[in-house]
């Protein structure tokens, strides 16, 4: 907590380029109290962490300002402060909105529309966190979330989960989070489903004061062959890991389908298993061979009628089947049973990307 209401009902905001013996000056002369409760306030000055103002006692109904704030979440808001001045934008640290009873951790003003910056260091639940949203919303705030940097981020581009927590941070197919320590930006871009938790995407690294607001990247060119390829290579993963698994036997709706039908599961043509933008617990090699099986006996115009028809626990999105579908009219209208070229693979991955991108 770095804001605090005067004993003669200014606000103050703590100056981090003074010295803890100022600080220590100020305290003596000076009481501080909540801007939400108004409870009085104490200045804490330690030899490690930085400054920070709390609650002389404990008050469980102030739940609008921390007393508790990590070393990173302290220093993050104090950089984005100094970024967003950098900038020449008018930004307050830690305003308290009375209306909604919430204090974002800075607001900043763009062309006469405000938005509440949010700087997530510790975990929320989605539903708490759209609370939140909605409340900035109900007095017309714009509101931009960004998340902590993870520990353990390499670059490049590459598979990885993602937990919930970064889930609701994907924004435009991207997560840009803040790194305090570094005073870097973490940015994961080209963010493409796999399956379950799991993603594809290109992880960089920029300075702060590399980007500026409202967030805009530079075109990153899309290697195609390189997400074909890990694109494959998960997919043969999966399918292997799934037979390793697989508790069911030919009583699984997928490998009953390939028993019947005489197919080995780890010699589908390349055509099924293609991306799609909805994220399921499955990979989409499995609804994917069974709509082509289907079209063997119903038309296209039935085929998604039908499919929720006969597998009504496999929840596929309308839009998403018929991509699918397009997709196997254009390339492979007669359903030959051998490989698609690489590039036509390779092409409908990225249109894929870019559809992601761009319907989103």
């Amino acid at each position: 907590m770095l804001m605090a209401m005067t004993q003669d009902n200014h606000l103050f905001q703590l100056n981090m380029d003074a010295s803890k013996e100022q600080l220590r000056e100020l305290r003596k002369k000076q009481r501080f109290f909540c801007p939400a409760c108004k409870q009085e306030l104490l200045l804490k000055i330690g030899e490690i962490i930085i400054p920070y103002f709390s609650h002389v006692r404990k008050n469980d109904a102030c739940n609008l300002f921390s007393d508790h704030e990590s070393p990173a979440h302290v220093k993050g808001k104090i950089l984005l402060f100094d970024w967003f001045q950098k900038q020449n934008i008018p930004v307050l640290l830690e305003p308290y909105l009375p209306a909604i009873r919430q204090r974002p951790d800075l607001l900043i003003k763009q062309e006469e529309k405000y938005t509440a910056i949010e700087f997530q260091c510790s975990w929320i639940n989605s539903e708490k966190m759209q609370e939140r949203t909605k409340g900035y919303h109900e007095v017309e705030l714009n509101v931009k979330w960004i998340p902590l940097a993870k520990t353990d981020f390499y670059l490049g581009m590459q598979t990885v989960k993602l937990s919930s927590f970064h889930l609701d941070f994907i924004d435009n197919q991207q997560i840009i989070a803040l790194d305090p320590m570094q005073k870097k930006w973490q940015i994961s871009e080209q963010i493409l489903p796999l399956y379950g938790k799991k993603y594809i995407y290109f992880n960089e690294k920029v300075e702060l004061n590399q980007l500026g607001f409202p967030f805009v990247l530079k075109k990153r060119e899309v290697i195609e062959h390189k997400l074909y390829k890990i694109w494959m290579e998960e997919k043969k993963h999966y399918l292997v890991n799934r037979l390793r698994f697989n508790k069911k036997g030919i009583t699984d709706v997928f490998f009953k389908a390939c028993y019947e039908n005489r197919l080995s599961v780890l010699e589908l043509p390349n055509w099924i298993g293609m991306p799609c933008s909805q994220q399921m617990k499955n990979h989409p090699i499995e609804w994917q061979l069974l709509a082509v099986l289907l079209l063997k006996t119903v038309d296209l115009d039935d085929a998604y009628r039908e499919f929720r028809k006969r597998y009504p626990k496999i929840k596929v999105q309308e839009g998403v089947f018929n991509r699918y579908l397009r997709f196997l009219k254009r390339e492979n209208p007669q359903l030959v049973w051998r490989n698609l070229e690489n590039n036509s693979i390779s092409e409908e991955i990225y249109s894929q990307y870019l559809a992601l991108k761009f319907d989103n």
